[in-house]
């Protein structure tokens, strides 16, 4: 650890990001670790190099902490100036750590103009420049040396989980026509072309989000048996500013008969409204207020079956039974301001057709069997099994642009159980029309039976558009799959609202499924899975409550062994061009330039084409330096050992072997302790070894009256030269008397002072 600290302090690790704001690093902490480990594993010096330079390439990705190790400052700015200027500075750190570390060379001089003192161009510095040009600051995942066993216990965990999955499946609820969710954010045309949700007076917040957490009324309310989860994510609100006793917003839900009404709001404020009221205008004309009903006076400040709401936070209701009202397909559901005036919110509200008004208080868990929202990555249809000669997928809207799935599969029931629409069992597609767009995304891979983006059918129509498969012959069906992108790269062109028919043998097209009873979509929200309790006694409910906490115990597991660690050690990317700065102003580009090293060094050319991939010149670069005809790098880190044994380096200027730097006190001795320490491995241990074991470091320190009359600095080494004790180890010293010494080695440290936010 001592030995590393030394390094650390010449490559100027830290773990926080410098300058005014100093944020901490927490995950810069492996490449310290590595460098501890290289020391006392003794690896050889010249692979200690390449993997500093290109760890990514050779199996050490905590090595390349060395290239981000410096100062970055993180205040950014729209001015281009500015950005350009700390991208600059980030880059020059790179090239001076680089080249004063491992060459003793002042490069960075060259930054403005040729070297005044060493033959080192301004080409030269930004050739190197060049090869650093794709790395920047930043994390990245790194494998740890165990992974694959992880991975091999988290595979045996997942079949230990399948029949758990198994069990949980029947539990799924299928599709419910029988319900349909509005969310307060959905502003969709319905088949009659009014929308489903109109705001009559403008909202003070459209999509005010819930307080973070899972519980009750939290952001990611996973629910329980006796509440649903929270699937509204976000409200609407209007604040108490004139708005007593006026209609706020009306629901067209575009259906007739016997329904349920359900509905939800933002509460947890006591600013909120107690008499916000519901009802229901029979013919959907505003004009008309002589058929409207009352169907609910609630005190939107608590949850919706009772009042043991936590104020001062956003939470959602739940559900609050509005009992059963009949509806025709004109009729609208309003939201009014009560007669105090105080701020009033909504959410999502459901109708759900019954033929039973009910008594009683009733679970909304148990009532409301609806499904999940869909998802980029795969979404499953199930309905009740019917008999069909061809399937119609027709999207009503996206998230964004044309809609695109990847595979649209459709199974058969009974005890062999195939996809019917693949086009090797005869499925033949048809569209209302596909995009334009190349190979990628033809109609023929909507059932050829490969997944992602690259196999996927697109609609030529912006938010809409539909995809059939005709059957070989009548099929009996009851289960759909479908997904954007099951590979998990595109999110967008995702198919929000849909309606899927399938014909029937006698030429009759029904409805089967639809993403009214679906919760609503909301991009990027964590979407809990659902599972129905409808119909189950208390102990059923109780086996059901037993399988999910199982389920979430794999899961939980499961993401520790794959979860893959974070290090602080650059993020690369493929470079663009570089060119010489005159002046060393990013605003003042000159001539271009391609990789390269030093010119001056002709004996050891470097020179890259401009193709050469980023990493591969990163490695070029560290072959170079690590070469064992590079007359620099065994000499400098020979002179740094022997600098930390004695005080001071045979070249009293560690980092400067250039005409700055000076002389060699025993320029033979440097000679010959960099060539023997090449030709035995580049081992630092074995150099250690020749140093301490040697009579010059063995002698006394005592002074003798001829020798300091002669060489007072021991410049001679006539006797082992006294130097000050560093801080570190006084530091350590005091640690270790009051017991106070921490001995455990590696992981993340710690924090003297509390870090700025």
């Amino acid at each position: 650890e001592r030995w590393a600290r030394h390094w650390l302090d010449v490559v100027r690790f830290a773990e926080t990001n410098g300058f005014e704001t100093n944020t901490p690093r927490p995950n810069a902490w492996p490449y310290r670790d590595y460098v501890i480990e290289a020391f006392n594993q003794d690896k050889p010096y010249d692979l200690f190099i390449k993997e500093q330079l290109a760890g990514d390439a050779l199996g050490e990705d905590r090595a390349t902490g060395f290239l981000v190790g410096g100062p970055m400052d993180t205040v950014k700015s729209p001015d281009i100036v500015l950005t350009k200027n700390q991208r600059a500075n980030e880059l020059n750190d790179m090239i001076a750590t680089t080249c004063t570390a491992f060459l003793g060379l002042t490069v960075a001089c060259a930054r403005c103009h040729d070297h005044k003192f060493d033959p080192i161009a301004q080409t030269d510095y930004y050739q190197i420049q060049a090869i650093f040009a794709g790395v920047q600051h930043g994390e990245r995942d790194i494998k740890p040396e165990d992974y694959d066993e992880r991975l091999s216990q988290a595979a045996k965990l997942r079949g230990e989980m399948a029949p758990i999955l198994e069990e949980l499946s029947k539990f799924q609820p299928k599709a419910n026509p029988d319900l349909l969710l509005i969310d307060d954010g959905e502003r969709l045309k319905t088949s009659a072309g009014a929308a489903r949700l109109e705001t009559l007076l403008k909202p003070s917040d459209d999509g005010k989000p819930y307080t973070e957490g899972e519980g009750r009324g939290f952001l990611n309310d996973p629910g329980a048996e006796n509440r649903v989860a929270n699937i509204g994510k976000q409200y609407t609100h209007w604040s108490d500013g004139g708005i007593a006793g006026k209609d706020l917003a009306t629901w067209r839900p575009d259906l007739g008969g016997d329904y349920r009404i359900w509905l939800s709001w933002g509460c947890g404020w006591d600013t909120r409204a107690q008499d916000a009221v519901y009802l229901i205008d029979r013919d959907g004309d505003l004009e008309t207020k002589n058929d409207r009903e009352e169907i609910a006076r609630v005190d939107q400040r608590h949850f919706a079956t009772d009042q043991s709401t936590p104020l001062g936070q956003a939470l959602w209701s739940g559900f609050y039974n509005a009992g059963v009202h009949s509806i025709d397909d004109s009729s609208c559901l309003i939201v009014q301001a009560g007669e105090t005036e105080a701020s009033v919110s909504i959410d999502v509200v459901a109708f759900q057709k019954t033929a039973d008004a009910g008594s009683g208080q009733l679970n909304p868990a148990r009532e409301i069997r609806y499904r999940p929202p869909v998802i980029p990555t795969l979404n499953e249809e199930r309905f009740e099994p019917v008999r069909a000669k061809a399937v119609r997928f027709t999207i009503l809207a996206t998230n964004q642009a044309e809609p695109c799935i990847d595979e649209l599969e459709v199974f058969s029931t009974g005890p062999e159980i195939r996809n019917v629409a693949l086009h090797s069992e005869g499925g033949e597609p048809s569209a209302s029309g596909s995009y334009a767009g190349g190979d990628k995304h033809k109609l023929e891979h909507i059932n050829e039976g490969e997944y992602g983006n690259s196999h996927s059918w697109i609609s030529s129509e912006i938010g809409g558009g539909w995809v059939q498969i005709d059957f070989a012959q009548p099929e009996e069906i009851d289960r759909i799959v479908w997904a954007r992108d099951r590979e998990g790269t595109f999110k967008d062109r995702l198919a929000t609202r849909y309606r899927i028919e399938a014909l029937s043998p006698e030429g009759e097209w029904m409805t089967v499924d639809s993403s009214d009873d679906r919760a609503p979509f909301q991009e990027g929200a964590k979407n809990p899975e659902n599972y129905s309790f409808a119909g189950l006694s208390s102990e059923q409910a109780g086996e059901l409550n037993g399988l999910i906490s199982k389920k979430k115990g794999f899961e939980k597991e499961i993401r520790k062994l794959e979860a893959m660690p974070k290090v602080y050690a650059g993020r690369f990317v493929e470079p663009g061009d570089t060119f010489r700065l005159h002046r060393g102003d990013p605003m003042m580009e000159r001539e271009q330039v391609h990789p390269g090293g030093i010119v001056a060094l002709a004996s050891l050319p470097l020179d890259l084409p401009e193709s050469t991939p980023e990493q591969e010149r990163r490695l070029a670069l560290a072959e170079w330096i690590a070469s064992e005809e590079n007359p620099l790098t065994a000499r400098v880190i020979v002179n740094r050992v022997w600098h930390y044994h004695f005080g001071k380096g045979l070249v009293k200027t560690p980092s400067e072997f250039g005409n700055l730097g000076v002389e060699p006190s025993h320029p033979e001795l440097l000679d010959f302790l960099a060539k023997r320490f090449v030709d035995e491995g580049w081992s630092l241990k074995k150099l250690h070894k020749w140093i301490l074991m040697s009579q010059t470091y063995r002698q006394s320190s005592l002074p003798r009256e001829d020798g300091l009359s002669v060489d007072a600095g021991t410049k001679l080494l006539w006797r082992y030269p006294p130097h000050r004790l560093e801080a570190e180890p006084i530091r350590d010293s005091i640690l270790a008397i009051s017991g106070n010494l921490d001995l455990t080695m590696g992981g993340p440290g710690y924090e003297v002072f509390e870090p700025n936010d």
